[in-house]
């Protein structure tokens, strides 16, 4: 009765490696912050351990060379709140497309 209760779940691994992915800092980022806690004297919080960014990003270079398929739950949710302004290029490219070739078949007929 609830379709989407394990894509809002919190405790459900595949929204944690979300989660975590978007989580990660960038090279750069990882780079900055340690820099600026040595230049501040350590009176700021830590920052991330090399070992956790190395980790982190792992898991952001195996998603991104093996994408995992998101279960039926976390796509109905992404397709049902994803604003109608947002299309992906991809969307784009097709929507383009299919107008160009309708003006073209027209344009023929006459």
């Amino acid at each position: 009765m609830l379709p989407f209760l394990p894509a809002i779940q919190q405790g459900n691994t595949e929204n944690q490696r979300l989660i975590r992915i978007a989580q990660q800092p960038s090279l750069l980022g990882f780079i900055l912050s340690w820099f600026k806690y040595l230049l501040s004297g350590a009176r700021q919080t830590k920052p991330l351990s090399l070992l956790a960014w190395l980790s982190g990003a792992k898991l952001w270079l195996q998603v991104m060379l093996n994408p995992p398929n998101p279960s039926q739950s976390r796509r109905l949710l992404e397709i049902l709140t994803r604003d109608q302004d947002a299309l992906s290029l991809k969307e784009r490219l097709i929507g383009r497309l299919h107008l160009f070739l309708l003006s073209d078949s027209k344009s023929q007929l006459r």
